[in-house]
């Protein structure tokens, strides 16, 4: 399974930001690495996270040294976008296999109307042991 994570959206809906008094880059490296210890118990799954550039000043793309993929959207590019057209570039085999984890409501309604699954971030929280 590939799961492509709304990164802020997790962040906030599981509470990382607000354990991390609101530091984004320690709560962005605590994801990280909870979710590396999720994959470690989950052979072939992997996870990409994409951020809002909007919090990351000067930053367009960054890709972390892990297991787990981080990206940076553009300057004016929400991870929405991002997400969509990391869904949309899928080929319909490929498509089977991914999840998108979001509470957004409009960007979980396009990828059910992409043909693939969705989860919530609270819901992934659990999950993962965030």
């Amino acid at each position: 399974m590939h799961y492509i994570i709304d990164g802020y959206n997790l962040l906030h809906k599981s509470g990382v930001i607000d354990y991390c008094k609101g530091d984004y880059e320690y709560a962005r490296d605590m994801l990280e690495q909870n979710l590396a210890g999720f994959l470690d118990g989950n052979k072939g799954a992997r996870i990409t996270i994409v951020y809002d550039a909007a919090k990351v000043p000067n930053i367009a793309r960054y890709i972390h040294p892990s297991r787990v993929r981080t990206l940076f959207t553009s300057q004016g590019e929400i991870a929405d976008t991002r997400i969509r057209e990391i869904v949309d570039s899928a080929t319909e085999e490929e498509r089977k296999g991914i999840t998108v984890v979001t509470s957004d409501n409009p960007l979980r309604t396009d990828a059910m109307f992409s043909y693939v699954h969705t989860m919530g971030a609270k819901e992934f929280a659990g999950m993962t042991g965030l």
